[in-house]
């Protein structure tokens, strides 16, 4: 027991000599963590040649985030890491920018700090098919206009900022996406653990589904709603909508819906017309408010 007590008394003074030094080392840095990090960053720029026909870009890049935005010629900014391998080209009429980590446990640094304030730039003309894949996405759009966009990702945190967007597809496992100011054609959501935002946007048609689902919408005009989600809580604040479909079985929802409720069938008959404006709410256990602006 004694031998035990003593170990134990060992282990404690050695862990808080470790964190002295820990603290002491990093107030000699000036408390700047990336400084713990050895890998090395090489700025670097890729440009499509001028006459280059692309209808396609395909991004897949894991470990750094990519800013997305619209321009004439089509570049990438990135940086090159000493512990990844970035691929740059076209094929076949698809830009493909491709970023792989190599496992270099003694030599990557510590956790890779230096990566959180670096991010990748990428130029791309409108009218072009966008593709994302991947394990881990994160990706910014801003101030973009694309016809097609499809993302298929594990893990994928998203944004459109000012953006025009035709038809946009999403399947993933873990997704946040938002939307701040965008006009939309058909969105399409299929995730497990969803967090989706839309605010002061305009739109088609909004469909998502998910095990898990958390949703905002804000001052938004769509004309189709639906939503579908096994534990889902939602925060519909001024939308105006014809069509709005909540199917869930643990539903906490507060609805406020930017028309007149004479305007309206609550819950969707076996027959509807075409003009007529549905909203049509079920679940198990819910807990729903519904209010009307006029």
């Amino acid at each position: 027991m004694k031998a035990i007590r003593k170990t134990v008394l060992i282990s404690c003074i050695l862990l808080a000599a470790g964190v002295v030094l820990f603290i002491i080392g990093s107030a000699a840095l000036g408390w700047d963590f990336r400084k713990l990090d050895t890998v090395e960053y090489t700025a670097k720029t890729f440009a499509v040649a001028d006459g280059t026909s692309i209808d396609s870009v395909e991004i897949d890049v894991g470990s750094f985030p990519v800013v997305v935005k619209s321009g004439d010629a089509m570049t990438l900014d990135y940086y090159e890491a000493s512990n990844s391998d970035v691929s740059v080209g076209v094929e076949g009429g698809a830009f493909k920018v491709r970023e792989r980590m190599r496992f270099e446990p003694f030599r990557n640094g510590l956790f890779n700090i230096g990566r959180f304030d670096r991010y990748f730039v990428l130029t791309v003309g409108s009218g072009v098919t966008v593709k994302i894949s991947g394990s881990t996405t994160d990706v910014e759009f801003r101030s973009a206009s694309y016809e097609s966009m499809t993302v298929r990702s594990t893990n994928a945190d998203i944004s459109f900022i000012d953006c025009t967007l035709g038809t946009l597809k999403i399947d993933s496992t873990n997704l946040d996406v938002s939307f701040d100011n965008c006009e939309f054609g058909d969105i399409s959501v299929a995730s497990v653990n969803t967090d989706i935002t839309v605010k002061n946007s305009r739109g088609d048609s909004l469909s998502v589904k998910s095990t898990n689902l958390t949703s905002v919408v804000e001052a938004t005009l769509c004309r189709t709603v639906e939503h579908r989600g096994d534990n889902s809580d939602i925060s519909f604040d001024r939308v105006a909508t014809d069509r709005l479909t909540v199917k869930a079985v643990n539903l906490d929802a507060y609805i406020l819906i930017d028309g007149a409720r004479n305007d309206y069938l609550l819950s969707a008959p076996s027959e509807v017309a075409p003009d007529d404006k549905i909203i049509d709410i079920h679940a198990v256990n819910k807990d729903v408010e519904l209010k009307f602006t006029r």
